[in-house]
């Protein structure tokens, strides 16, 4: 899913190798994957993105803002591209968590995500997070505010047709 999201999405930014380690991200956490594994089967780069998507480090484990956080410093911006697109996938999936679970997701993104995000110069990444999130937070509101946004530009339509019938009725 995080592999078709990231080449369907942002294509221009990504590498095949990129696009190769989106689909292995959780490899490490959830099989008997190892990094060397990985290098011999899809070489050292691939391996490289993989090991940076982890939260499994020779210490133990770390949280998924330090894990952001560690490759901000590196300056593995590449491997953080990928670890934003699952970001926003993940908050694609909140309505599948417990509200404690959406709720720490949620505040997780807005502390470090989103200013990733704007870091990297990822607009559209930044404008997906609010929009979800902000939609999660505030369903009500958000589903009214729509409705409002729609009913107005819909009006909006009618207007330019309005306004070329004022400019020919009186010559403007």
């Amino acid at each position: 899913m995080l592999a078709e999201f990231v080449a369907n999405e942002a294509p221009k930014l990504f590498t095949a190798n990129m696009i190769n380690a989106a689909l292995l991200h959780y490899t490490i956490e959830d099989t008997e994957l190892t990094e060397k594994m990985i290098i011999e089967i899809f070489g050292k780069e691939i391996a490289k993105h993989v090991e940076g998507l982890t939260r499994i480090k020779p210490h133990g484990k770390i949280s998924v803002e330090e894990s952001l956080n560690l490759l901000i410093k590196q300056k593995r911006y590449d491997t953080a591209l990928i670890k934003l697109f699952d970001r926003v996938h993940n908050v694609q999936t909140l309505a599948a968590k417990s509200p404690e679970k959406a709720k720490q997701i949620i505040v997780e993104t807005f502390k470090k995500f989103l200013v990733v995000a704007i870091h990297l110069e990822c607009y559209e990444i930044e404008e997906k997070f609010n929009e979800i999130c902000y939609r999660f937070l505030y369903k009500d509101k958000f589903s009214q505010q729509k409705q409002i946004l729609l009913f107005t530009m819909n009006n909006l339509l009618l207007f330019p047709t309005f306004e070329n019938d004022l400019d020919q009725t009186y010559k403007l």
